[in-house]
């Protein structure tokens, strides 16, 4: 995992094995390292609420969207 991740929480997570409702996701230099469901709050959380998908790009690299747009 690099240096410099985001922490996002929101309260639905839309990927291809299905949807996830009050997740965390982190990405790291656009991509998305990791996603799990919330359990407990962790420091230098955005929290954002709201639904992102997951899926992978042309490349095969998972990112995150919301409202259609790459959360970088």
């Amino acid at each position: 995992m690099r240096d410099c991740v985001r922490r996002i929480a929101v309260h639905r997570v839309i990927a291809n094995d299905g949807a996830f409702d009050m997740c965390v996701v982190e990405i790291a230099d656009g991509r998305v390292v990791n996603c799990y469901r919330f359990a407990s709050e962790q420091p230098f959380t955005e929290w954002w609420g709201g639904t992102v998908v997951l899926r992978n790009d042309d490349d095969g690299v998972l990112r995150a969207y919301r409202d259609g747009k790459l959360i970088n």
